[in-house]
């Protein structure tokens, strides 16, 4: 029984011995070819055998640090995946300090600027919800990440910045973006085309002939205005008329 257990102790020990052999073995393969490269200074060459003994046996030799901080130099890894979209240099470029290689993006992630006007600053929070459509007649829902403090002096907006994720954008897309600010009780949106004078709108007597009424603007965009002050019952105009004018007869059509 003794003689059995020893049996077992040395061949453990020889399949051990190999092992180690082996791997140490691969270990000085390794720190000779990465060497060779640096000595050379072909770094791009000298990185994958680096890699591979550093995450094999990072101990093995002091090399492995000091060839190191030389590789990593010459080594510019991303912080994400993506595409490289431009690029300022060729291979064997001499470049500065600060210097601008090119640009790199990550398709699926987007980032658009919006100038907002400063009276709306107090509806603007962090994380808020944001609407977006593209020209594809796509919509996206992304949300608001970064708010600028200060506000243009020329004219008088605010830069939100807006993030959105989604493999169906493209860099340089045209788009429209939906930016909720607060809720207006008694409120419409009529189309810019309606406004009279700036703040009146035509409306259809009970005798049908038109008159004006003031309202009050609360916010605009390209087409449509909102407003308040329009009575309930009121039919007012659904589109502009050519030439129209106070007491001008006209019929209500459904």
């Amino acid at each position: 029984m003794r003689l059995y257990r020893l049996v077992i102790v040395l061949s453990f020990l020889l399949v051990s011995l190999n092992v180690n052999s082996q791997t140490s073995e691969d270990d000085i393969n390794s720190l000779s070819i990465f060497s060779e490269y640096v000595k050379a200074k072909n770094y791009d060459a000298a990185y994958e055998p680096w890699m591979e003994l550093r995450e094999r046996n990072p101990k093995f030799n002091s090399a492995i640090f000091v060839y190191g901080e030389r590789i990593l130099k010459y080594k510019i890894k991303a912080p994400f995946d993506g595409s490289l979209i431009n690029t300022s240099i060729t291979q064997g470029t001499l470049v500065k300090f600060g210097q601008k290689l090119g640009e790199y993006i990550d398709p699926s992630i987007f980032e658009l600027e919006v100038s907002v006007p400063s009276q709306y600053s107090n509806f603007l929070k962090i994380g808020k919800k944001i609407n977006y459509y593209s020209v594809f007649n796509k919509n996206h829902t992304g949300e608001i990440i970064r708010i600028n403090n200060s506000i243009d002096k020329s004219t008088q907006t605010i830069s939100v910045f807006v993030e959105f994720k989604s493999i169906d954008l493209k860099e340089g897309m045209y788009c429209e973006v939906d930016i909720p600010m607060k809720s207006e009780d008694n409120s419409y949106s009529i189309s810019r085309s309606l406004l009279i004078d700036n703040d009146k709108i035509f409306y259809v007597k009970d005798d049908l002939t038109l008159d004006l009424i003031t309202v009050q603007k609360i916010f605009f965009d390209k087409k449509n205005v909102i407003v308040k002050g329009i009575p309930d019952g009121i039919n007012i105009l659904s589109k502009q008329i050519s030439g129209a004018y106070p007491g001008m007869q006209v019929k209500i059509t459904n």
